[in-house]
């Protein structure tokens, strides 16, 4: 027998020999199984993570989607390799792996899009809307509906004895606004202060800096940017109504609705501390779902 292998013994090399090592058999099983884990728990995790910060993180617009589809396709690519290799080989390991893949392929976007609607959208609109400065109150809102963030002319305050705290039905939530005043006398209320649990129905408005005295801007609260962002101004619509009812105000059609802040600065890095914390937090479940499935 010809000895290919230089570091077989004369022993090793003779063709009736057989191994008797008990743990050689065992190595290879342990290191199959190790490499088989592995590769269930990281490739999945990679496509989640991959389609979950390609929908959460990016700012909105035509580059962004088609980036977004591409990696969609690309994980629905790595899937399909998957299931052939099953069918090829008829391994149980790759049925898995292609249902793990296929779960982050749909999971992945949905957690990106969750973090985009309630956090990235509203930081995406203030960094690409405008910023106006010395807005007096009795304005037109008509003219900033573009508005990202206004700065109110000096003397506008809170009229926080006209508040009111409205809860849909069946809601758990509380809707606040409070008028946004000046000196001028007039029934007609286009900007209101707005947040969320803030206050009592008609008193104790707390929301962002409504207690500071020189707080005078207004991160705007956009009403088009996601589905989540547009049924919360509805919201905020539906309590101004009401307080108009109550107060005797005339509403416009298109108010505009603001958190009402010190600095506004501030704020926007909040938005965006918060969007990649929860992206963060969301990696690291992906990882220890991965996991879980593949042990």
């Amino acid at each position: 027998m010809a000895r290919n292998d230089p570091f077989l013994t004369d022993v090793e090399a003779r063709a009736d020999y057989k191994s008797t090592s008990p743990f050689s058999g065992w190595t290879r099983r342990e290191h199959l199984v190790t490499r088989e884990v592995a590769l269930l728990v990281f490739v999945p995790w990679i496509c989640y993570v991959l389609l979950l910060l390609v929908f959460a993180l990016p700012p909105p617009g035509v580059f962004a989607s088609v980036f977004a589809l591409i990696c969609w396709a690309g994980t629905l690519l790595a899937a399909g390799t998957s299931h052939d290799l099953q069918k090829r080989h008829g391994s149980p390991f790759y049925k898995l792996l292609t249902l793990t893949v296929l779960l982050s392929c749909t999971a992945g976007p949905l957690a990106g899009h969750h973090i985009f609607v309630t956090e990235m959208s509203s930081y995406w609109m203030h960094q690409s809307g405008v910023t106006y400065k010395g807005v007096a109150p009795s304005s037109s809102p008509d003219a900033y509906q573009d508005a990202g963030i206004i700065d109110f002319s000096d003397g506008s305050n809170l009229d926080l004895r006209r508040v009111l705290g409205s809860r849909p039905v069946g809601s758990t939530t509380t809707y606040c606004i409070a008028p946004i005043m000046d000196s001028s006398a007039s029934k007609r209320v286009h900007f209101f202060a707005a947040d969320v649990d803030c206050c009592e129905p008609r008193r104790s408005f707390a929301c962002g800096d409504a207690a500071k005295p020189s707080a005078r801007t207004g991160v705007v609260l956009p009403a088009h940017s996601s589905s989540y962002n547009a049924e919360r101004w509805q919201h905020f619509y539906n309590a101004a109504a009401q307080a108009a009812e109550v107060y005797g105000w005339n509403l416009p059609e298109r108010p505009i609705f603001v958190r009402w802040f010190d600095d506004a600065e501030a704020v926007q890095s909040a938005l965006l501390h918060r969007g990649l914390v929860e992206a963060f937090i969301q990696c690291f479940v992906g990882l220890c779902a991965s996991s879980i499935v593949a042990m």
